[in-house]
């Protein structure tokens, strides 16, 4: 059996294997100018990332904060306002939208940012592994739950306010 460690680990890899999917499929389908599957994978993209995020709010970056301080993190927290943005918007194609040239290139550029973001953040991962087994269990469980409990990303407050 693997440690608490180790499952948290490869949640999480494997959370960051679909989001960064998603930002490359939104990519292709806008360059591609499909608007209506666009939509679908925003949505789901919402869907399937909001749990995770809440997660790393909650426990990852309290330590990245401790870390690397509040510009850093309120930096993440910016992208992430601007991106679910860009992902809320994607959701409300249909066949008959048609997006400026600046429209598409700025959610090109955003989401290249994202990508890149996701690219990244795995490694912030590590400030879990100082935890105690014990923690590392309860985290472990808390977010098996919010993927339970299904929450959007578009849905947490933390993107509604400034942190």
């Amino acid at each position: 059996m693997s440690s608490s460690w180790e499952q948290l680990e490869r949640t999480c890899i494997e959370d960051h294997r679909e989001i960064k999917r998603g930002y490359r499929e939104l990519l292709s389908l806008i360059e591609k100018r499909d608007f209506v599957s666009a939509a679908v994978v925003a949505n789901r993209l919402d869907k399937r990332a909001g749990p995770h995020i809440e997660f790393e709010e909650m426990y990852v970056f309290p330590e990245v904060h401790e870390a690397h301080g509040s510009a850093y993190v309120e930096e993440i927290f910016d992208e992430r306002r601007r991106l679910i943005e860009v992902i809320d918007e994607l959701k409300t194609l249909t066949p008959q939208s048609n997006p400026t040239q600046d429209q598409l290139e700025e959610w090109t550029l955003l989401l290249e940012r994202g990508l890149e973001r996701a690219r990244s953040s795995g490694s912030l991962l590590v400030h879990l592994q100082v935890h105690s087994m014990e923690q590392q269990q309860e985290q472990l469980d808390v977010l098996r739950k919010l993927k339970e409990q299904g929450h959007r990303w578009s849905e947490l407050a933390s993107l509604k306010v400034a942190h």
